[in-house]
């Protein structure tokens, strides 16, 4: 009974020492923890009236200038710029050459020059004839123009000698009436009315004729013009001609007389003198009359034959228009149809080159010299790399603190400028549309690579708390931070609100004046103790 019992203390003794043991290292382990304390970064929790904050999305980098050259014609490649090299603006891509197309541009070309001249030589004919016409034209007016003078001063010449032939008639005829009647020439008293002669008759003829040629003469103006002058030769011409009646009366009344006839005898002799001047003048009149309608004859004649030359002139020249202007036409419409011709085969013959559109580098080439190529084929990939460009999508409320013109970061260290934001997101995605512009110059930014745009996006607001995403914990049934109380991390709920990037707006939970711990990497747990860097 002793030994049993023995044996059954020794394990209570071990027992208790085991348990003592246990209960020491576990003390020492506690201590050991309280004394390590794990660093971490916090966040002062503050109200904040503006956030700051990055996105970054992805796109491919793509040439700010590109194009694919393709032929526009059939044709064997002779050459082709080669992959890598650099072209200028205008600088030929490639060249192909077709034996039809050549020909064909050579010959139009030709058939042109040639077109060109004759058309020019059909021209140039037409003018020389208009030329000649025209100067037959003013020739013609010329003609005229010294008809109208010579006509005008023949008019003149005429005119001028009968205004002197009414003159010296008129003188003539009042030298007569005052000579064969008593006192004034208007007292109408003729000299030898009451002469004796066995006649009567004749006395009273020669009387009533002497009133009748007076009172015509006294009507007659004493000088003319070239207004009244054919009207005043015709009025002169019946006083001569009234007057040769009253001489030639008066001479047989003297020759008759009875009396003292010696008297008489000198008034014969000037009666027989005034028949003469009288016949003389009413020659010079009707002489003055004829050559005055002769003359305007003459003239119209003339005048009349000039402008016919006129005329002839002015049809032969509208002819002659008619026909330069016809031959310009038929010209125009050769040259235009040759030009035509020689346009389309030049289309094609141009086409065997393509300049390039602007200045870069050749990307890839399609083809190789000696190959065969058609309408449409692919020949070389050509990009302006100095630019590029690239194109991201990103949600709808960042995009609203996008706007165009401003500046981005591409792959942490080129930069780029926004240049255009689409207006509203794509149907399908709902997402939108920014594309960016960069200078490569240096050509860090390689063309069909993925690059990262970082958009660094400023939001307005007020009593704002604003922190790291990255930092709240999100779980499926709570949502929660860590701060320091006491030297310990403590698990505190949070009700998030917008989300601004990379970073998150608080609504409740948090207060100013809170340490927020910053998770970058390092992971505390509930009431472990901690020490702020």
């Amino acid at each position: 009974m002793k030994i049993a019992k023995k044996f059954i203390i020794l394990p209570l003794l071990l027992i208790s020492l085991a348990l003592a043991l246990t209960g020491c290292a576990n003390q020492a382990a506690e201590n050991q923890n309280e004394n390590v304390k794990k660093p971490v970064n916090i966040q002062d929790i503050a109200f904040q009236d503006e956030v700051t904050t990055e996105l970054t999305a992805s796109g491919t980098i793509i040439p700010k200038q590109y194009a694919v050259i393709r032929s526009l014609t059939n044709g064997t490649v002779e050459s082709v710029m080669p992959l890598g090299a650099q072209v200028a603006k205008g600088q030929s891509l490639f060249r192909v050459r077709d034996d039809n197309i050549e020909n064909n541009y050579f010959n139009s070309l030709q058939n042109s020059r040639q077109t060109n001249i004759l058309a020019d030589e059909s021209v140039n004919q037409t003018q020389l004839a208009l030329n000649s016409a025209q100067a037959r034209g003013q020739l013609a007016q010329k003609n005229l123009d010294i008809a109208k003078q010579q006509t005008d001063q023949a008019y003149v010449n005429a005119a001028d000698s009968a205004i002197i032939a009414y003159g010296s008639a008129y003188n003539t005829l009042n030298q007569f009436f005052n000579f064969i009647s008593v006192g004034s020439v208007g007292n109408l008293e003729y000299k030898y009315r009451d002469i004796t002669t066995p006649d009567l008759e004749i006395r009273e003829q020669a009387n009533l004729q002497f009133i009748t040629a007076t009172k015509d003469f006294l009507k007659l103006t004493k000088q003319t013009d070239l207004e009244n002058l054919d009207e005043d030769l015709t009025k002169m011409n019946l006083v001569i001609a009234q007057t040769k009646i009253l001489v030639d009366t008066t001479s047989v009344l003297l020759q008759n007389a009875l009396g003292n006839v010696a008297s008489l005898t000198s008034d014969q002799t000037l009666i027989t003198t005034y028949q003469t001047q009288i016949n003389g003048q009413a020659s010079a009149i009707l002489a003055s009359q004829n050559g005055l309608r002769h003359t305007i004859t003459a003239n119209d004649l003339a005048i009349a034959a000039a402008n016919n030359n006129l005329e002839l002139a002015n049809i032969e020249l509208a002819n002659s228009q008619i026909a330069f202007n016809n031959s310009q036409t038929s010209a125009e419409v050769q040259k235009t149809l040759s030009q035509s011709q020689l346009d389309n085969a030049a289309y094609s013959f141009n086409n065997l080159s393509l300049p390039s559109p602007f200045s870069g580098t050749i990307i890839s080439t399609l083809v190789e010299p000696g190959q065969q190529v058609s309408p449409g084929q692919d020949i070389v990939e050509l990009g302006n790399l100095s630019i590029v460009e690239i194109e991201v999508s990103v949600d709808p409320d960042f995009a609203k603190q996008i706007k165009e013109g401003d500046r981005v970061k591409i792959n942490g260290q080129n930069d780029g400028i926004i240049y255009q934001k689409q207006p509203t997101g794509d149907i399908q995605s709902g997402k939108v549309g920014i594309k960016i512009n960069a200078d490569n110059q240096d050509n860090q930014l390689a063309a069909g690579e993925i690059a990262q745009v970082t958009f660094s996006l400023t939001y307005q607001a007020s009593d704002l708390i604003i922190v790291p995403i990255s930092s709240v914990t999100i779980e499926s049934n709570e949502t929660y931070v860590f701060v320091v109380e006491d030297g310990r991390a403590v698990k505190r709920p949070v009700t998030l609100g917008q989300i601004f990037g990379s970073k998150v707006s608080v609504s409740f939970g948090l207060q100013p004046g809170d340490q927020m711990i910053i998770r970058n990497g390092v992971f505390v747990s509930e009431g472990e103790a901690v020490e702020i860097k």
